[in-house]
């Protein structure tokens, strides 16, 4: 189990070596994920990939040693902080080291630049939000914790939206989005004045041909988004919806 974690593992990281780079300002998508207490230097340029320090790590999953796993990613993210799928596979080793505040801030970090890089970078953006919904409820977070799952939520609706033939046994995306809406709307009832939780109940209503609530709900996270704490693309999101 623990090499197949490790081969599977060490094909992420190389996938990530080689096939992120910075994307600017046209590849931000529309509809994105909210973070905060992101390291403004995730935003560098990153530096060569050092595949060594990659190779130790995988060599420490390999023979069970995820502390010295996690020793070589947290070097490789520092030299390099604009690779988001390192930075996906980090949290989750520190997840399971109960670690979860340095876990929660490589999530959040994660969550910034793939709504920047797009695809591959955003492949874990759903298992993301899920795994903050879980640390916010742990740490009795409600607000956070309704946000991250009503988002987590509106990305499996989409997923789901997006398979060329759906089959008997797949989930229907409607219900899926209404249940995003009461997420939502009891993260908003909690701290109305964040934009974050108004954006995605626009994205959400939007989805579902609900033009009039979502009409309203951009009006809401635009007056909030001076107050809030948004990430980079929320930020233009948000703003571009508005004009």
């Amino acid at each position: 189990m623990r090499k197949r974690l490790a081969w599977t593992l060490a094909l992420g990281f190389c996938a990530g070596c080689t096939m992120l780079a910075p994307s600017g300002a046209g590849s931000v998508p529309l509809a994105n994920s909210p973070a905060s207490d992101t390291p403004s230097e995730i935003h560098a340029e990153p530096a060569p990939p050092n595949k060594d320090t990659l190779q130790q790590a995988s060599d420490c999953l390999e023979r069970g040693d995820e502390a010295g796993a996690v020793r070589r990613l947290n070097e490789y993210v520092e030299a390099n902080p604009s690779h988001a799928l390192v930075r996906a596979h980090l949290a989750e080793l520190l997840i399971r080291q109960d670690r979860r505040a340095e876990a929660k801030r490589q999530f959040i970090a994660y969550v910034e630049l793939a709504q920047q890089q797009g695809e591959p970078a955003d492949r874990h953006l759903l298992l993301s939000h899920t795994r903050l919904a879980e640390i916010a409820r742990d740490d009795g977070d409600a607000f956070a914790e309704h946000l991250h799952r009503g988002i987590g939520l509106w990305l499996l609706a989409r997923q789901v939206q997006k398979l060329p033939d759906p089959g008997d046994d797949s989930p229907d995306p409607q219900p899926l989005l209404f249940k995003a809406v009461r997420e939502l709307k009891k993260a908003a009832a909690i701290r109305d004045d964040d934009a974050r939780p108004h954006w995605y109940l626009n994205q959400v209503w939007s989805d579902l041909g609900q033009h009039h609530p979502a009409a309203q709900s951009l009006r809401r996270a635009s007056e909030s988004a001076s107050l809030t704490d948004l990430t980079s693309a929320e930020r233009l999101s948000i703003s571009l919806e508005s004009k």
